[in-house]
This record gives C-alpha cells, sequence and structure tokens, in this order.
C-alpha cells in the first residue's frame, strides 16, 4: 500500500514539474515573439550617426540664402579662414573680383574682428541655385586628428515634399560659423564638407 502511495506521489511530481516546464518554454516564445514584433529594421533613410572624433564647438556668425550676387550654378564649397587677410581672399574665391557680394559689409568687418589666434572661420555654400527652396545649415563639426567633418544639412526643395512650391529666383544659401582653436593645431588639415553622410566639398587648409 505505502509502496502505491510512493509511486503515485512520484508521478504528480513529475506530471508538475512538465508542466512547469512546459509553461515556462511558452513564455520563453511569446516573449521572443513581442521582442521581434517591437524591433524595427534600419531603414535606408535613416539619419548617420555621428562619426567618432573630437565635437568642435562653434558660433554661428551669419546665415542666408543669398551670398553673392549674379550668381551661375555651381556646386557646394567650403572655404577656411584663419587671418584677416584670408577673409578677401576667401571672398574673391566665393564671389570674384571685383566681389559680388550681397551680404552687408557689416558682416565682412565682422570677419576682420574675430581673434585668429584663438578662432578661424569656415564659409560653407550650397552653391549657386536657380530657384528658390534651398538652404544649408551646419549643424555639427567633427574633428578626427588632421581631419575635420563639417556635418550640414543641404535642403532641397524636393526634401520639402513638395518640389512647386517655390519660385523662380536665384539663390546662394550660405552658412558661416566660427570655430574656437581647442586642443593642439599647428597643421595641414582636410576639410570635408557632409551631408547625408556623403562628402560633397572639401579643402586642405594650415590651421596655425
Amino acid at each position: 500500500m505505502s509502496t502505491t502511495l510512493h509511486t503515485r506521489s512520484h508521478q504528480q511530481r513529475r506530471l508538475q514539474l512538465r508542466g512547469c516546464l512546459m509553461i515556462l518554454c511558452v513564455m520563453i516564445a511569446l516573449t521572443g515573439c513581442t521582442m521581434a514584433q517591437g524591433e524595427s529594421p534600419p531603414t535606408p533613410n535613416s539619419v548617420p550617426r555621428t562619426p567618432t572624433g573630437t565635437i568642435l564647438p562653434f558660433t554661428p556668425l551669419a546665415q542666408g540664402a543669398q551670398l553673392r550676387l549674379n550668381q551661375s550654378l555651381d556646386p557646394p564649397k567650403e572655404f577656411i579662414i584663419t587671418n584677416t587677410q584670408e577673409v578677401d581672399a576667401a571672398l574673391r574665391h566665393a564671389a570674384g573680383d571685383p566681389l559680388r557680394l550681397a551680404i552687408s559689409p557689416q558682416l565682412i568687418e565682422q570677419l576682420r574682428q574675430i581673434d585668429y589666434s584663438r578662432s578661424f572661420a569656415i564659409l560653407a555654400l550650397q552653391g549657386g541655385q536657380g530657384t528658390s527652396g534651398y538652404s544649408i545649415t551646419v549643424n555639427q563639426v567633427v574633428r578626427q586628428g588632421d581631419r575635420v567633418l563639417v556635418l550640414a544639412s543641404l535642403v532641397r526643395p524636393e526634401d520639402r515634399g513638395d518640389p512647386a512650391a517655390h519660385s523662380a529666383v536665384e539663390t546662394d544659401p550660405y552658412h558661416l560659423i566660427v570655430i574656437p582653436k581647442t586642443g593642439t593645431w599647428g597643421q595641414d588639415v582636410r576639410f570635408e564638407l557632409v551631408d547625408k553622410g556623403k562628402v560633397v566639398a572639401e579643402t586642405t587648409h594650415f590651421i596655425p
């Protein structure tokens, strides 16, 4: 009699253990399904991650839709300014000689008043465009040794969702920023203007 009771009790414990294991397996399977449903696959249009390196702080000096007058269509450019003499040189390269500038003389004077022993300036141009609806904004500047990435957003009319919503006026978007010379410089540096993960302009300049 006692042997029969012991056998039945052992069988009941085995059945209970088996039931617990089955419930545990079901819960694990359900958790895996929930996680899989919650994950979103990467999309081709996702914003590129910020590259590794030292983030350089900067101060916006000026931004607008028209830097040069009567400017023909041309690609994006960037100009590095490290002293007062390079102010005129950069503007001549950008706007020709004689200068065909749409910006105010006060802005040019501000450029000349920068303390270039402690800072330098970057003039980023989207390039001449035949219509409105374009803009350029520098979002972040990242240094990687002798390489500096100028991460910018170059907006086009089609990016706004309605390519027809623009007027037939020539524009020449620009963004002018000032960067303090933190860290060690005194070397040639390659500057890359980057839009959506793609280098659209680059130049090498000595930063004293």
